[in-house]
């Protein structure tokens, strides 16, 4: 705090925080009453959260957010209309409380596929674009998932494509363009410093034990490591910052699930 600034009485500051809070807490009520979904969710899993998974989740519970698998932008445009209503399940059970979750980084197939699936008269609540899937097939060759975090223009761009694709119907109020994303991505190089094999160590240890360096190298190692993380942490904010601020200023994005861990890939 600046020395210009100046501190009010300790009960004044302490009812602002009460009444900022309040407010957060209805603003965020009044966000999941007008998006018509519940703080229950079951998050998207690759050969689990498949139409009769979601079937038997509904007879569980009739307003809990039910995501489905992740299904590429690709193969909703050009898969077989047959196998596409499959893979989705029942239009009927679609309409309310379900997000499509999507993977894909071109956005005009993006597009296509959404209108696609659309037409052919499903109309999600939701959908949820991947940007948090680290696998190699996902997020390596498949350029998007967890990847996309590295390009919040692109994601943009999809979510502006989606969006067009996606006009509300009678049934449902607007269609809601979600980003599911991870607090940012590592590469396993940059834990290489931190993580020298211990016979490194042990072979440090025992080469300096006489003349008492031993304990020194690992204090000054300990500190370069501390400050490495802290720095990487301060860094990884910054970032997810910047994602989520660039997002959601140019595209119909205005919530993120975040999966409070890093995706290594």
């Amino acid at each position: 705090m600046g020395n210009s600034e100046q501190k009010g009485p300790r009960g004044v500051n302490e009812a602002n925080v009460v009444l900022v809070t309040i407010l957060a807490a209805s603003v965020e009520l009044v966000s999941l009453k007008m998006r018509r979904v519940s703080k229950l969710s079951v998050a998207p899993m690759m050969d689990w959260t498949d139409p009769h998974f979601r079937h038997f989740m509904r007879l569980v519970s009739k307003r809990t957010l039910l995501y489905t698998e992740m299904h590429v932008v690709d193969a909703l445009q050009h898969m077989d209309i047959g196998k596409v209503r499959r893979s989705l399940g029942s239009r009927e059970r679609n309409m309310l409380h379900t997000a499509l979750q999507v993977g894909g980084s071109e956005p005009d197939i993006a597009g296509s596929a959404l209108r696609r699936v659309w037409e052919d008269g499903y109309h999600f609540q939701e959908v949820n674009i991947n940007c948090g899937c680290p696998s190699q097939k996902v997020s390596g060759a498949g350029l998007f998932g967890a990847v996309l975090m590295d390009d919040p223009e692109r994601v943009s761009a999809l979510a502006r494509s989606i969006h067009a694709a996606t006009p509300s119907s009678g049934q449902t109020d607007d269609v809601h363009i979600t980003v599911k994303c991870r607090i940012g991505v590592a590469r396993p190089s940059e834990f290489e410093a931190c993580n020298a094999d211990d016979s490194t160590t042990r072979h440090t240890s025992s080469a300096h034990e006489r003349d008492g360096t031993a304990a020194m190298l690992q204090y000054f190692r300990g500190r370069g490591c501390a400050a490495f993380k802290q720095q990487r942490e301060t860094e990884r904010f910054e970032k997810l910052c910047h994602f989520v601020r660039t997002v959601s200023e140019t595209s119909p994005v205005n919530h993120f699930v975040v999966h409070a861990r890093e995706a290594v890939r």
